[in-house]
């Protein structure tokens, strides 16, 4: 395998310094200190958990890589160590348990960054010890990072397997297209949930405006709530929720009833017509975009039991499903890709029924999505 050089640190982070970056990072946005606001003992815990750090060398040389290469990067997981011991929090896991989380947020990406060494067909060797899957993804590194992640971390912090493993699975996902392994929720235990959805959550302000825009993530998360990790989305929810609340930023908007009981009618005969395709295609699970689409309807048909959409005229519940709806196009686009998809796989007997699910997802999505404001720069 090539190698490419990358910057190499002039010298070796420490605690203090870890400690000292976290809180600048932090205090550099309003969001986040509003996070941290509430929580009393967090800065002396993020102190602990870094003066243990020190005890294992070989992670803080691949951190003061990490950090030399690329500050985004390194800013990346001081965001999911944090965010990730903040829903633990919520969640009641035991302290150790919210250690290794610290450490996995702060080490995921350490990978990115250690292809100078040498390590030849590394890659394929780890792929074959955890019985990674192969793809275009694990050639240039963007996923296969984590399998180098994985065994520094294995051997460097032998006394807790469960940080390696979490670094292992941080870009899984819930319905099973994550990497390495392809497991779903189902496979995931909380911990590493937790850390998938700070990476979520890290990932979505970063393709708005930066870690300023935290905030904006609670409808995806309102939404998320009703569908995969409930527990998870649901925690990080609150915690967004309350913090906007500390810095007065209240989310609930003006609705229109009117509007909202219109969309809400209309998702509601779509998930009827999906749930009835779905169950015709039970027997064409074997195709990966069948199996996909069948996952995405049955998340819909939580949301509509879930959500508290079906009494969207209760005013208890408005705004909660106001925030379901102003998630809802980002989820439904897939989904229309997906029918696509399976409707080039199934036999023509089922087109037409694919063809008028779409018609009503299209028309679905014409009522949800905001009219983009005029300008000669779009």
């Amino acid at each position: 395998m090539g190698t490419k050089k990358h910057i190499q640190p002039t010298l070796t982070m420490n605690a203090t310094a870890i400690v000292e970056s976290a809180r600048g990072f932090v205090s550099f946005y309003d969001p986040l200190n509003a996070l941290i606001e509430s929580h009393d003992e967090f800065w002396p815990r993020v102190g602990h958990y870094c003066s243990n750090l020190e005890h294992y060398p070989a992670v803080m040389e691949a951190l003061s890589r990490l950090n030399a290469n690329s500050m985004m990067d390194f800013e990346k997981g001081l965001f999911c160590s944090i965010f990730s011991v903040l829903i633990a929090d919520q969640l009641d896991v035991e302290d150790r348990r919210k250690r290794a989380l610290f450490y996995a947020g702060l080490t995921q990406d350490i990978g990115l960054y250690m292809d100078d060494y040498r390590i030849g067909d590394y890659f394929s060797l780890m792929r074959e010890r955890v019985g990674a899957i192969k793809g275009p993804e694990s050639v240039d590194g963007q996923k296969s990072h984590a399998l180098v992640a994985y065994s520094l971390l294995e051997e460097a912090i032998s006394d807790d397997t469960l940080v390696a493993e979490l670094v292992l699975h941080h870009h899984a996902n819930e319905d099973g297209t994550g990497y390495p392994h392809n497991i779903g929720e189902q496979q995931l235990n909380l911990e590493m949930q937790i850390l998938v959805v700070a990476n979520q959550v890290s990932d979505l302000v970063m393709k708005r405006d930066g870690f300023d825009s935290l905030f904006d993530c609670r409808s995806p998360l309102k939404l998320a709530s009703t569908m995969f990790f409930k527990r998870v989305n649901g925690a990080a929810y609150s915690l967004l929720k309350a913090a906007a609340l500390r810095l007065d930023l209240d989310h609930s908007a003006p609705v229109n009833k009117e509007r909202l009981a219109e969309q809400v009618a209309l998702l509601a005969s779509f998930v009827r017509e999906a749930v009835s395709l779905s169950g015709e295609l039970v027997s064409a699970e074997h195709y990966r975009s069948v199996r996909l689409l069948r996952s995405r309807i049955k998340k819909l048909d939580l949301l509509m039991n879930e959500s508290g959409l079906l009494n969207v005229l209760d005013d208890e519940c408005l705004n909660e499903a106001r925030l379901c709806m102003e998630a809802l196009p980002d989820f439904l686009e897939p989904t229309q890709r997906l029918l696509k998809e399976a409707q080039e796989v199934l036999p023509s007997s089922r087109s037409a029924a694919i063809s008028q699910l779409n018609i009503t997802l299209k028309t679905l999505l014409a009522t949800l999505t905001k009219p983009r404001p005029f300008s000669l720069f779009i």
